[in-house]
C-alpha cells in the first residue's frame, strides 16, 4: 500500500487535472478480481517472482484494438524467455507495477481498477516494451521525394499525426536480433529514463492540462 499511494501521490502531482475527474457516466465495476488485487504483473506480462523466466502472461490487457500490442508482448516476451531481456531490480519493477496501476486507477475511474486498462494508451505501452528491446517504436519515413531537413520534418509530423499500422513493426524481429548480436542490452531504470510503463517521453498528453481531463472513460 506504501508504493501505492507514493504511487497515487506523484501521478496526481505531475496530472493535476486527474485529482478532479468527470463524474462517470457508469458506476465502476465490481468483479472479484477489483475486489481482491489488481494484476501484479510487470509490464502486464510477467510475475515478480519468476526467477529463472518460465512463464508468461500475453492478453491481460484491455484496449480497443490489439494488434500493435500482441506484436510487441510477443517479442517482449520470447526475449524475456530466452534471457537476452534485462530486467530492472526486484524493487523498481514493483514500484513500476504500483505506478501502473495507480495511474490505471486515476485515469480510469471506472475501468481501470484491475490496473489493465490503457484503452488510450496503448502506443505508450507499446512505446515501453519496444524500449526495453532497445528499439525505436516511431518508424515512419517521409513522404516520398522529400529529403534533408524537410524530410526530417515529414518523418516527425508522420510519426505525430498519422495511425499506426500493423506494417510500421514489420522489421522490429530482425532488428532485435541484430541488437542481441552486438552485446547484451543494459535494463532500463526509470529513475533515469522517465518513463514509466505508459513511457512518459510520448505519453500522457491527452491528460495532462491543468483546466481538464481529455478522453477520459
Amino acid at each position: 500500500m506504501a508504493l501505492h499511494s507514493a504511487a497515487k501521490e506523484e501521478i496526481l502531482s505531475e496530472f493535476p487535472a486527474l485529482c478532479c475527474p468527470p463524474t462517470p457516466k457508469h458506476t465502476p465495476q465490481k468483479t472479484k478480481v477489483t475486489e481482491e488485487t489488481p494484476y501484479r504483473l510487470y509490464n502486464l506480462i510477467v510475475p515478480l517472482d519468476d526467477f529463472p523466466p518460465s512463464i508468461v502472461f500475453l492478453g491481460q490487457i484491455r484496449m480497443a484494438n490489439s494488434f500493435r500490442t500482441a506484436e510487441c508482448q510477443a517479442l517482449w516476451a520470447s526475449a524475456y524467455l530466452d534471457g537476452t531481456l534485462p530486467l530492472p531490480s526486484y524493487d523498481e519493477m514493483e514500484a513500476e507495477i504500483a505506478y501502473t496501476i495507480a495511474f490505471c486507477q486515476c485515469r480510469y475511474p471506472v475501468s481501470g481498477g484491475a490496473g489493465n486498462y490503457f484503452f488510450y494508451d496503448v502506443i505508450s505501452y507499446t512505446d515501453k516494451l519496444l524500449a526495453e528491446l532497445g528499439l525505436r517504436s516511431h518508424k515512419k519515413v517521409a513522404r516520398k521525394h522529400v529529403s534533408g531537413h524537410l524530410g526530417a520534418a515529414s518523418r516527425r509530423v508522420r510519426n505525430f499525426f498519422d495511425p499506426c499500422f500493423a506494417s510500421d513493426l514489420r522489421e522490429i524481429v530482425e532488428e532485435y536480433k541484430s541488437i542481441v548480436e552486438k552485446g547484451p542490452l543494459k535494463p532500463l531504470r526509470r529513475s533515469n529514463t522517465k518513463q514509466s510503463t505508459l513511457s512518459r517521453a510520448s505519453t500522457f498528453a491527452s491528460v495532462k492540462t491543468s483546466k481538464g481531463v481529455k478522453k477520459t472513460d
